[in-house]
């Protein structure tokens, strides 16, 4: 793609909020989304033919002389496209679709709202079951209602609608729209509900919910602490199971986790702390590379003081650099700590309150979905969530001599003799525990 057609197509890029080729494949990469798709996703008009802009773009992705370029970005995404986004609920015109996955075998739902006799618990959603039209012993991607009543359990014998309940917790949402275009024979002439994504992807993205609640859950029963035995609490806080903390949210070199291990290790009897962070941005001929550093005040002495630094990359912002300080500045608290975060960033006090009003149930305009670090913000939302964090946020003024926030700006730099060997470190985000959703 030659810079003039994408300076002619950059409006309509904008307009659908698509930055990277990656936005345009499926789930392991193997396929191009197809529009309709797509359009199940995007803001706006969700009508119309296919651009041409679009068509260049998939018939690039498809010529056979750019599979090597595939090829290096499912390896460099470990075969998983993190631009399928398994976190933002979405709605369609044809209402909120959900599959639920047993045996490798996929019962499709239709959200019903409760009914006043209805009778179950909220940890449940009742949906109308659908049953996938078959070919060759196939399943297709048609749906048609359900009219045998196998799994119904929340209906009467005189409504023909197999109603049924499907936990909240074993569910992804899909994407269902109705097509123009008759697929099957057997109904000719008719508009077809379809789910309109590839049905590997479905199980696949069960699997990964699947593995990542294993985690979770192997996590979360390690961290918890019976009320009973109090004097337990820094046994079962040991750094063994620290180190597998650090190592579920960060892809990094041993050393790093090591030295954020050394850190956690000296504030695990602390109540409280407040650190100093800070990020930068910086390019060396073409290629930017974002610093993060911080520093924890332990006594009068800077010797005693708790210091970090380390270099992250890709999709490179000032704001960035500054979420990813924070991030690894609250992930090495104890449990129920509270921490006081100063730093000179405005933009990163203003994402992180948005994800403290969040977990409040205060950010009723979804703030987190729509910035432009939402897998940050919602790893940050997690982690302060499964370490029970009380976080407070003071904005201190950049270059005006404050010790510990030169010595923050100093550690964030990077390194300018060997800025390519410095040590990186990203956010592993298939942690995430909202693998919830599959809206594009």
């Amino acid at each position: 793609m030659d810079s003039k057609w994408y300076k002619v197509n950059r409006p309509s890029l904008r307009k659908k909020r698509i930055m990277f080729l990656d936005q345009l494949m499926n789930l392991n990469f193997k396929t191009c989304l197809d529009w309709s798709h797509l359009l199940t996703f995007t803001k706006g008009n969700s009508q119309g033919s296919t651009p041409k802009w679009f068509k260049t773009l998939q018939h690039f992705l498809e010529a056979e002389h750019n599979h090597s370029l595939i090829i290096n970005i499912k390896e460099f995404h470990k075969d998983i496209n993190p631009f399928v986004d398994l976190c933002t609920p979405f709605q369609t015109n044809n209402s909120t679709w959900f599959s639920q996955e047993s045996q490798r075998h996929i019962t499709i739902g239709k959200e019903i709202k409760k009914r006043k006799w209805d009778n179950f618990s909220s940890d449940q959603i009742l949906v109308q079951h659908y049953l996938q039209l078959g070919k060759n012993l196939e399943p297709t991607s048609v749906l048609l209602p359900c009219d045998k009543f196998p799994l119904n359990t929340h209906n009467d014998k005189n409504n023909n609608r197999c109603l049924m309940v499907m936990n909240k917790e074993k569910i992804l949402q899909i994407p269902v729209k109705r097509s123009k275009i008759s697929t099957s024979q057997s109904l000719p002439n008719k508009n077809k509900l379809r789910i309109k994504m590839p049905l590997k992807d479905i199980h696949q993205a069960h699997q990964i919910i699947s593995k990542s609640k294993e985690s979770t859950d192997t996590l979360e029963s390690t961290l918890s602490v019976s009320p009973l035995q109090p004097f337990l609490h820094h046994q079962v806080l040991n750094m063994t199971t620290k180190k597998k903390f650090l190592e579920k949210w960060f892809n990094t070199t041993e050393t790093i986790i090591d030295n954020l291990l050394t850190a956690a290790e000296k504030v695990d009897a602390l109540n409280s702390y407040s650190v100093y962070t800070d990020g930068s941005n910086q390019d060396f001929d073409g290629h930017n590379i974002m610093g993060l550093g911080w520093v924890i005040p332990i006594s009068n002495d800077t010797r005693d003081d708790i210091e970090f630094r380390c270099t992250t990359e890709f999709f490179s912002s000032l704001t960035k650099a500054e979420i990813m300080a924070l991030i690894t500045a609250i992930a090495i608290a104890p449990v129920n700590c509270k921490v006081e975060i100063l730093s000179d960033s405005q933009g990163a006090i203003i994402i992180f309150n948005n994800i403290l009003n969040n977990s409040l149930g205060k950010n009723k305009k979804n703030e987190i979905s729509n910035n432009n670090n939402m897998i940050l913000t919602l790893v940050a939302q997690q982690i302060i969530k499964e370490l029970k964090l009380q976080i407070s946020l003071v904005k201190v003024k950049a270059h005006s001599g404050i010790k510990y926030n030169e010595l923050a700006d100093c550690l964030a730099q990077v390194s300018t003799i060997s800025p390519f060997q410095d040590p990186r470190i990203s956010i592993n985000s298939y942690s995430l525990k909202q693998l919830k959703v599959i809206p594009r």
